[in-house]
């Protein structure tokens, strides 16, 4: 009827992952690089803009975790 899915632990058994997603090298490079990153989110930048009556547009640059 259904065929079973078989999920191998990869990556110091952090990740389990089919044999489909094997082949797949954008999936590869992704797991490869949280794994190597030691799964911490990458640190985001954002510009707030904001209009300043007397300077016209201004910046304020935040960093976010």
């Amino acid at each position: 009827m259904y065929k079973q899915l078989t999920l191998m632990p990869m990556l110091d058994g952090h990740v389990k992952i089919n044999k489909a997603a094997l082949s797949d090298a954008a999936v590869m490079l992704t797991l490869t690089d949280l794994h190597d990153r030691n799964y911490q989110s990458l640190p985001t930048i954002t510009d707030r803009w904001y209009f300043n009556t007397r300077q016209g547009f201004s910046r304020t640059p935040s960093r976010c975790a």
